[in-house]
């Protein structure tokens, strides 16, 4: 036996976690190039939060944080699992495709691995006192099972009223306090299930703190200066990168892009 590893998520994965080549970044896992990613996983390793909900853009990490939460939760913290996606296609093909081969190369997972194949199928995983399924967003599939350890994917997806049968898996866990829901998705309809979970909670909008005038400012790409709205602060550029016909020449826009604070005008 060994104690668990206390450290942070990202911390652990970066020595445990290895994304093979179905990432678009192969290599350890390294958090340090997506620090807004760290918050949402402090939340999930706490033990004072039941309900952690991100939203974000296609291609932003959200399921790469669902992917390393889990192995960290298999190694350090293990409990009855659940990841549910849109479709049980859709689970299939992420377990195939890029999930499974990462446990496999986890050194702390592979090692409790069950060797009885019965027992480790695509999409289900009994280690013994507890499991992990991959499933899909269905009726069927959200019942009957009590859960610790719930995550859901592009909720914005789901048939409506599938969440609250989704949350429901946690309740016998929830009376422990030892519960866990990760909801992670793009946006959808004003009002929908996942509106309604982020708007349930603390909402926590990433910020940069100016080193001229210390104030914290929020991460808008586009933003107008609080002194004079005709400017443009956030991320700016050259003016000559716009040609005269309205098309942007790319190389001269990177080249003299920078970061200018809304409030005080410091780039």
């Amino acid at each position: 036996m060994q104690p668990p590893d206390r450290r942070s998520i990202y911390a652990w994965a970066r020595d445990n976690l290895v994304l093979p080549a179905a990432y678009a970044v192969p290599g350890p896992v390294d958090f340090a190039s997506s620090r807004y990613l760290m918050a949402p996983l402090d939340a999930v390793q706490s033990e004072t939060v039941r309900t952690v909900t991100c939203y974000g853009a296609i291609q932003t990490g959200k399921s790469l944080m669902v992917e390393t939460a889990i192995p960290w939760v298999i190694a350090n913290a293990p409990g009855p699992i659940m990841w549910t996606m849109q479709s049980d296609e859709d689970a299939k093909e992420q377990a195939q495709t890029r999930f499974n081969e990462l446990l496999r190369t986890c050194k702390p997972v592979a090692a409790i691995m069950p060797q009885d194949r019965h027992k480790a199928t695509t999409t289900e995983t009994y280690f013994g006192n507890f499991f992990l399924l991959l499933n899909g967003a269905n009726l069927n599939n959200l019942q009957s099972k009590s859960i610790r350890w719930k995550f859901n994917s592009e909720v914005w997806l789901w048939k409506q009223g599938l969440l609250k049968h989704a949350e429901g898996r946690v309740s016998k866990f929830e009376e422990t306090q030892s519960s866990k829901i990760f909801n992670e998705s793009q946006g959808g309809t004003a009002g929908d299930d996942m509106d309604l979970a982020w708007g349930a909670g603390h909402c926590a909008i990433w910020h940069v703190r100016c080193a001229a005038c210390a104030e914290l400012v929020p991460l808008d790409f586009f933003a107008r200066m609080d002194a004079d709205p005709e400017k443009y602060a956030g991320v700016v550029w050259a003016d000559d990168a716009k040609r005269p016909d309205g098309s942007y020449n790319i190389g001269r826009a990177a080249d003299s892009a920078r970061w200018r604070c809304k409030r005080c005008g410091h780039e």
